[in-house]
């Protein structure tokens, strides 16, 4: 009888992404394989799907491209996270255990999801605090040989003293043959070295539940968490990349930390006019005019209920994404995301005559993109949730202060936040609250864009830190503003 053909393993989408997205920048694959730390034959397997990144790689490609999670699933944007992080091959370690690389990516996804701090400074593959102490990993992917026994010699030797244990981590067909060298190792160094197999690695690094790392299901359910968990690093990057293509990397060194917040545009240019930062910033000072945007997505905690966290962490990572992506393109800065909610400051560090225009824009793309995040998430659910994305936009002085530590880090304190953050409470859902001072230098700065709008004028009671009543303008539904008009290089 005839054996059937096997069925070939799926491929992995984000390879071929990668590999277009490479060639449309014109990056070689040298310089793409050095910055993800990998070979450039590995790197090519990867782009063929036939392998999978990390989700430090994945941040890494992100960040240094630029884009946004849904870029590498078009069209299903919901899926994207999931999809990018798919095994290339769920029987991968079935069929070949022959890449180090393929085991190393899944070690690191695993400390990842466990939240295991790492070390630097070693020799071996990682080094990381788990509930029993230190735990330094090495990966093979074969039987041993006389070059791994030497490298295992010499790696032993040089491994912290206060080490809890040394583990030696390899497919399970192959890490019976490394248990007397762990033995041995142990004798020699007076360590606690130990072979290890990829089902049990999870276990020995203390997870609460099991991980087989040698499953497809318990591999793709693994890649997914390990993204997740780095979704607050997403939060953390920068605000993206100058025009020309500039990284953050090619920042002066005190810019390097405000790229998080700021801009790298913006940057360059305050940084030519005083780098002295200090006053330019008014950094324990007060910035005058400043125009507060925040926004906050309405009955959040009833969908965080209503939903799968993996879902909610998905289309959240795809929402703060796009609120920096927007308040870079209108020349904002970021102040921080406080759990669903965006705090951006316009008209800061620099004024312009259009910051309440670029301020009432970013507002309205925000909008947009939350509508069609809120709309792809809703289809995960059954429950009927009124929800959208309210905005509310104030002008005022703030106090300016640094709280960061060894790097820069921007705060701002004022009545003014309190008054955006109230109009944000008041408004309708899915448009905009704006008090009265920033609709007059909207109309100043462009009355046909602040016509355009169909204001309607509103009065608040008791708002905290005002002592009368707020007038304010509310957008209506129906009023079409298309931020399609806006040229962000005028706005700059």
């Amino acid at each position: 009888m005839t054996p059937k053909p096997k069925a070939k393993a799926p491929r992995s989408a984000i390879g071929a992404r990668v590999r277009e997205l490479r060639l449309e920048r014109r990056w070689t694959q040298a310089k793409l394989a050095k910055l993800l730390g990998i070979s450039q034959n590995y790197l090519s397997v990867l782009e063929r799907g036939q392998g999978f990144f990390t989700a430090e790689q994945f941040l890494v490609i992100l960040s240094s491209f630029d884009v946004s999670v849904d870029y590498f699933s078009p069209g299903k944007p919901k899926a994207a996270a999931r999809i990018a992080t798919a095994p290339a091959r769920p029987d991968i370690f079935a069929e070949n255990c022959s890449s180090c690389a393929e085991i190393e990516a899944t070690v690191s996804n695993l400390i990842a999801v466990l939240g295991l701090p790492r070390h630097a400074g070693t020799r071996a593959d990682f080094l990381v605090e788990a509930k029993h102490g230190l735990v330094a990993i090495e990966v093979k992917s074969n039987n041993p040989d006389n070059a791994s026994l030497s490298k295992l010699e010499r790696l032993a030797g040089q491994l912290p003293r206060n080490l809890g244990a040394f583990l030696i981590v390899s497919p399970d067909a192959v890490a019976k043959n490394y248990a007397p060298i762990a033995a041995e190792i142990s004798r020699r160094h007076k360590i606690n070295a130990q072979a290890v197999g990829l089902k049990d690695l999870a276990g020995r690094l203390g997870a609460p539940r099991p991980f087989d790392l040698n499953s497809a299901a318990d591999k793709a359910r693994l890649q997914d968490l390990a993204i997740t968990a780095n979704f607050k690093k997403y939060s953390a990057a920068h605000v993206g990349l100058m025009a020309g293509g500039a990284s953050a990397g090619a920042l002066p060194a005190p810019l390097v930390s405000l790229s998080r917040q700021f801009p790298i545009k913006m940057l360059w240019e305050i940084y030519r006019q005083d780098p002295n930062l200090n006053e330019i910033l008014k950094i324990d000072s007060h910035a005058a005019g400043a125009i507060i945007v925040l926004s906050d997505i309405k009955n959040f905690s009833k969908l965080v209920k209503a939903v799968r966290p993996v879902d909610v962490q998905e289309a959240m990572a795809r929402y703060y994404r796009s609120a920096r992506e927007l308040i870079r393109k209108h020349n904002g800065v970021l102040d921080k995301f406080i759990g669903d909610a965006v705090l951006a400051i316009f008209n800061y560090p620099l004024a312009r005559p259009t910051s309440a225009e670029a301020a009432v824009r970013f507002g309205k793309e925000l909008i947009f993109r939350g509508r069609d995040i809120l709309a792809d998430l809703s289809r995960t659910f059954n429950d009927v949730i009124e929800t959208g994305t309210r905005v509310g936009i104030a002008s005022g002085d703030l106090s300016v202060l640094d709280i960061g530590e060894s790097d820069r880090q921007i705060a701002f304190v004022g009545d003014s936040i309190n008054l955006a953050a109230r109009l944000e409470q008041e408004s309708m859902v899915d448009e905009i609250l704006i008090d009265h001072r920033t609709k007059e230098m909207l109309a100043a700065a462009n009355e046909n864009f602040a016509g355009s709008l169909g204001l309607k004028e509103r009065t608040l009671e008791s708002v905290k830190g005002q002592i009368n009543r707020i007038r304010c303008w509310q957008t209506v539904p129906g009023v079409k503003s298309s931020p399609r008009l806006v040229n962000a290089d005028r706005l700059s």
